[in-house]
């Protein structure tokens, strides 16, 4: 009995879970960070630039309308958040000249990569289970 009210739980809170026309995108779960220079102020000539390179984890995913490095942000539609987790939506309407860009943010935007999603993509939902990415499912 346990099971079954746990999978009406899990699909009453991630509703794309059982829809077959959903498209489930992803990040890479980490990425390598291998920085070797910054561009000096004059404010900061007298610093000495340090990197410590390595591996940054996936903390968060977005959307934009054009790639990242435009930062043309899309605010969430909505946000809910339960015990099991939370989940972000994202409703695309309107037009997207520049497309409609899933954002993967590493370490909290240290890094971010960015990629095109299909144009016929009207919403998606981002979860979240214990503050780490669960899923990216859009429709």
């Amino acid at each position: 009995m346990s099971k079954i009210i746990n999978i009406a739980l899990y699909l009453s809170f991630f509703p794309y879970a059982a829809l077959v026309n959903a498209e489930t995108l992803s990040c890479p779960a980490e990425i390598e960070l291998d920085m070797t220079s910054i561009k000096m102020t004059s404010q900061l000539d007298q610093w000495k630039p340090f990197f410590q390179n390595g591996k940054l984890a996936l903390v968060a995913a977005g959307f934009s309308d054009g790639p990242a490095e435009e930062q043309a942000f899309l605010k969430p539609y909505s946000n809910a958040e339960s015990k099991v987790g939370s989940r972000v939506t994202w409703k695309f309407e309107g037009g997207y000249p520049k497309g409609k860009w899933l954002n993967c943010d590493y370490e909290g935007n240290i890094a971010l990569l960015s990629k095109v999603i299909p144009e016929k993509t009207k919403e998606c939902i981002v979860s979240y289970k214990e503050k780490k990415l669960l899923a990216i499912n859009c429709r």
